[in-house]
């Protein structure tokens, strides 16, 4: 296992025991994230996200593998299943695959990729499909999420 595959083990270790400092640590000064839920954070949204989400993920079952990287790049698939706080409901099994790029030997760049559809579907069960149907589902779940994470960073 190369250093960047190292980085990619630390980090979706300290996920799985949701040790948010340390998920951090594997990240650059100027890191940028992006997913579904959460297009566009800088390093320190993407800091205030991760402590956020782990703070609340009380029951998260995270699994991950497929971790590959070098010095260019890596990617990993990583799946979790937990209740979905707002609704109540669980999520089972949203699969996730992750791109990276790193800097200095950290992780400089990270996007993830899901399946929002299916995630609504778990999360907001008949809402999800309402919105998805009628074309709002990644407008309102980006619009809440902000406003969570806004709550959180105000919060904290």
């Amino acid at each position: 296992m190369n250093e960047y595959e190292q980085l990619l083990t630390k980090f979706y270790t300290a996920f799985k025991s949701r040790d948010a400092d340390e998920m951090i640590a594997c990240y650059h000064n100027d890191t940028e994230f992006s997913d579904p839920v959460y297009p566009s954070l800088d390093n320190s949204l993407v800091s205030a996200m991760w402590r956020m989400l782990c703070q609340n993920a009380v029951d998260l079952n995270l699994e991950f593998d497929g971790i590959t990287a070098d010095e260019s790049g890596g990617s990993a698939r990583w799946i979790a299943t937990y209740t979905f706080q707002d609704t109540g409901r669980l999520v089972e099994g949203n699969e996730v695959n992750a791109a990276f790029k790193f800097k200095d030997g950290l992780i400089i760049q990270h996007v993830d990729d899901f399946d929002l559809k299916k995630w609504a579907n778990m999360a907001l069960g008949r809402t999800g499909r309402i919105l998805s149907s009628l074309g709002l589902l990644k407008h309102l779940v980006r619009k809440k999420g902000k406003k969570k994470l806004e709550d959180y960073i105000h919060n904290n």
